[in-house]
């Protein structure tokens, strides 16, 4: 789906000392409590620093050169395109994404300005990316793991079969006392006469 760079940013990318910034929301599931979720928040950036977004302000961990984040597209027809973020991560997070199930969680990743000048104001970033997690694979070195995040756009979930039908009995899973398709096959087999005989 097609969608507008806001105008404070894009006049912003005119302005001689901005730089682009990427920020990620990485969503896991905490393992002492399925009902929340643990977010690492990074960007590309080289020392940490508060980032607002949505009216709320968090630290964003600075990964710098060490995190790439590949090219996605939205088309009109609403076509699912996935992405790919790299990121290279010390060894100890190797246990911390093996015993989590990451799969179906959110994955966001904002496009923002940073201003060299330290007295302009920063525009408020926007969504570039808006998905959740498809699968995690890891490249180890003996110092170092290269960690590739694939991720899903949110809009392939409209093109996932929905298996219900228009039964009486499947409607009961809903409800269980609704009757509204008691008699959707004596109405489909009838044969009805209309208007003036």
């Amino acid at each position: 789906m097609a969608r507008n760079i806001n105008s404070s940013i894009n006049n912003a990318l005119g302005v001689s000392g901005v730089f682009p910034y990427f920020a990620v929301d990485f969503y896991l599931p905490d393992p002492n409590n399925p009902n929340l979720a643990i977010i690492d928040r990074m960007w590309t950036g080289y020392e940490d620093r508060d980032i607002t977004i949505n009216g709320q302000q968090n630290t964003y961990t600075a990964l710098g050169g060490l995190i790439s984040i590949g090219d996605t597209s939205e088309h009109g027809d609403l076509t699912a395109n996935g992405i790919e973020v790299k990121v290279m991560a010390t060894t100890e997070i190797i246990a911390t994404l093996r015993d989590v199930e990451y799969q179906g969680m959110p994955f966001k990743i904002y496009l923002g300005t940073h201003y060299s000048v330290h007295n302009i104001p920063e525009d408020e970033p926007f969504v570039y990316f808006d998905g959740f997690v498809d699968k995690i694979q890891f490249l180890q070195t003996p110092t170092t793991v290269e960690v590739t995040i694939t991720a899903e756009h949110k809009f392939v979930r409209l093109s996932e079969a929905k298996n219900r039908t228009y039964t009486a009995s499947d409607q009961k899973l809903e409800n269980s006392v609704d009757k509204g398709f008691n008699y959707l096959n004596a109405t489909r087999n009838g044969v009805f006469s209309w208007g003036i005989v």
